[in-house]
């Protein structure tokens, strides 16, 4: 998946904040990273990454057109999520 841009509005900043996660972390994770990317509902992404700082991000965004996304959500992995994330990384 590629992407090259993000849509950002009052809600979806806030949101994140609220789980400690500011723009720039969810944007790095995304870009620089090899995240993966599963399939939610509707017409939601999930994506798994990290930031730079070695932060495990779980990330839901919807897409807005070719190489936009807008980030819904974004938080800490919990250990679950982390373990799923590095077995498939090894992959």
């Amino acid at each position: 998946m590629l992407i090259t841009s993000f849509v950002w509005d009052n809600k979806n900043r806030w949101h994140i904040a609220r789980h400690g996660v500011e723009p720039y972390e969810a944007e790095g994770a995304i870009l620089l990273d090899k995240p993966l990317y599963l399939r939610g509902r509707e017409d939601k992404y999930i994506c798994y990454a990290t930031t730079n700082d070695g932060r495990y991000l779980f990330i839901v965004f919807i897409v807005r057109g070719p190489g936009r996304i807008r980030i819904i959500s974004a938080r800490n992995m919990i250990n679950k999520e982390k373990k799923f994330y590095n077995k498939k990384r090894k992959v």
